[in-house]
């Protein structure tokens, strides 16, 4: 049984982001956790994830959720970690410092600069990870405004 781990932030200042990125890596050598810096421009359309509330014919209110494509141009930097038994932990911020990844294209014969979903609300699931493996990606929160879970 593990957490899992959803989060989203904004840097306080751009300027460290640098320095983010190299306390990364030294926290991932002595860790012993494969690290990928990010230093990525995503140029052309990705696709959004929205829901708007609709009511049922019984009255009952609930959400109408749909997949839409919006052009993109954005410079992503940041890293990416991959703690041992965990799922992959991205560190990773857009040009306005917010967190931000941009999946792959589902559909394997997509066009060069077209991308899958935008994910602005990231999570890392810890089923096959232990406590002591996992307990060091804690220690970055400082690097961002707080936020509640899941904008809560």
């Amino acid at each position: 049984m593990g957490i899992t781990i959803f989060y989203h932030g904004q840097l306080r200042d751009m300027a460290n982001l640098l320095l983010l990125q190299a306390e990364l890596q030294v926290a991932c050598v002595r860790l012993g956790w494969p690290c990928v810096l990010i230093d990525e421009r995503f140029l052309g359309t990705a696709e959004r994830f929205t829901a708007a509330p609709i009511e049922c014919d019984d009255g009952i209110l609930t959400d109408r959720f749909g997949i839409y494509e919006e052009p993109v141009d954005d410079h992503v930097r940041g890293g990416v970690i991959q703690p041992p038994g965990c799922e992959t932990l991205f560190l990773t911020f857009g040009r306005t410092g917010r967190t931000i990844w941009y999946n792959n294209a589902s559909n394997a014969s997509a066009q060069p600069g077209r991308h899958g979903l935008i994910q602005e609300h990231l999570f890392c699931k810890t089923q096959f990870g232990s406590p002591r493996r996992t307990s060091g990606s804690a220690s970055y929160s400082g690097w961002s405004r707080s936020t509640r879970p899941n904008g809560r």
